[in-house]
């Protein structure tokens, strides 16, 4: 059952991957914009062969993430909150990555979720359930104030979009795997950084999406056995 849920999970994946990345099918997903204000955002233009490529990558690491998920995360409710967390840290990346925006629908979804996840817990008296519910508070409650502090200190340095999918996901995962996702996403933003500026790709006053750091601080932490 559990390679089942895994199998699901990753073709969710899979598909948001395959509809967010192509400019012309993400328009006709209304889901994405429904919750947003109607502001312009970039668009980032990807040839074909880059876009067939994102979709293999993320597919594979989002598709192995599931199986490790399904095999290594103990009790089938966790599993489900790992796994709802995956498949929107999918979507939220691949947007980003395509307009450097993370649409509401994702972090609704896990927060929604989270909160789902935490009240069935707590109901059938899922082992440890109280301390999930303190971690998840803790966990949230520290990622609103030190990010909402940095928002305001690097005069929107990180966006508001980046606050609210770090704090769905506190609220999901805890204090462990929300630390783990944040080390991993910072360290791989700053090596990607320092690789851009040396070939001269970017400049120090370029911005970089942070959402793809996210979703590949998450699966390093759950390959890491950090949950």
């Amino acid at each position: 059952m559990d390679y089942v849920f895994a199998g699901i999970t990753a073709l969710f994946c899979a598909v948001l991957a395959y509809l967010i990345l192509d400019e012309n099918k993400a328009k006709k997903i209304k889901i994405l914009h429904a919750l947003g204000h109607g502001e312009a955002y970039e668009n980032i233009k990807i040839g074909a062969s880059t876009y067939w490529f994102l979709v293999i990558v993320v597919t594979a690491l989002s598709g192995a993430t599931a199986f490790r998920i399904s095999t290594q995360v103990p009790e089938t409710l966790n599993i489900v909150k790992m796994s709802i967390t995956l498949i929107c840290l999918t979507g939220a990346m691949c947007n980003d990555l395509l307009e450097h925006r993370i649409p509401n629908i994702f972090p609704l979804v896990i927060a929604l979720g989270g909160l789902a996840c935490l009240a069935v817990g707590y109901f059938i008296d899922q082992q440890g359930a109280q301390s999930y519910i303190v971690s998840s508070m803790v966990a949230t409650i520290g990622s609103a104030i030190c990010f909402s502090f940095a928002y305001f200190i690097s005069r929107h340095g990180i966006g508001l979009g980046d606050i609210k999918l770090i704090c769905a996901v506190a609220l999901m995962a805890g204090v462990y795997l929300t630390c783990g996702m944040l080390f991993f996403g910072m360290v791989s933003c700053a090596v990607l950084s320092i690789l851009f500026l040396i070939l001269r790709k970017k400049k120090m006053k370029d911005a970089l999406p942070f959402g793809p750091f996210l979703y590949l601080g998450f699966i390093v932490s759950i390959w890491m056995s950090i949950f």
